[in-house]
């Protein structure tokens, strides 16, 4: 379990997986750009947390063809400037949304993420609790308290986690899926970003 405060945001977390090593990190690596990233104004699929979603949602080959899984820009919320997919119909009616995004891994990314030089870094901006997994395995789950104004939060929270991308990432599809809490039901404003950027030599 590691608790830090971040930023007057108070950030407890867990990694579901045991490893050796973990790092929480304040700022992003530097490095070269790999095609495994994903960015600020990527698009998701997101289902609202009106109801559970299906079963096994979070894994690859899940089929998003459901009316009920919509699909948009990151950030995903309402009452925030980054927002660019509007959740209209969050507030006082639902607290939760499941988010969830498709990527592919060439040989040669899955390659250098064996390095030591190399890292994979996701980044999440949430206002209250969520849960990350990938490939359908639970990494990380957080238990957040909101105590910064919003503009201190919209940095986020950064964390390595290549020795599990390691283990657990493929080559060819892979999914990112993240379940994202507000801190209140009635909350004047919500914001979902996550990023992923692998970095090194």
């Amino acid at each position: 379990m590691s608790v830090r405060k971040w930023l007057g945001f108070v950030i407890s977390f867990s990694f579901i997986l045991s490893s050796s090593t973990f790092l929480v990190c304040s700022s992003a690596y530097s490095g070269n750009k790999a095609s495994v990233d994903i960015d600020e104004g990527d698009e998701w699929y997101y289902f609202k947390g009106i109801n559970e979603p299906p079963p096994k949602w979070n894994h690859i080959g899940f089929r998003k063809s459901d009316k009920d899984w919509h699909k948009g820009q990151t950030g995903i919320g309402y009452g925030d400037q980054r927002v660019r997919s509007h959740l209209d119909d969050m507030r006082n009616n639902y607290l939760s949304i499941y988010a969830k995004h498709d990527f592919n891994l060439s040989k040669a990314n899955y390659e250098l993420l064996q390095t030591d030089t190399t890292k994979l870094t996701l980044s999440v901006i949430c206002d209250g609790p969520f849960k990350v997994w990938l490939n359908g395995v639970e990494l990380i789950r957080s238990h957040n308290q909101r105590v910064a104004s919003v503009q201190e939060r919209q940095q986020g929270l950064d964390v390595d986690i290549t020795l599990f991308a390691r283990e657990l990432l493929q080559l060819g599809l892979n999914v990112l899926s993240i379940q994202c809490a507000n801190d209140r039901i009635d909350s004047e404003n919500f914001l979902f970003i996550a990023a992923l950027k692998m970095t090194g030599e």
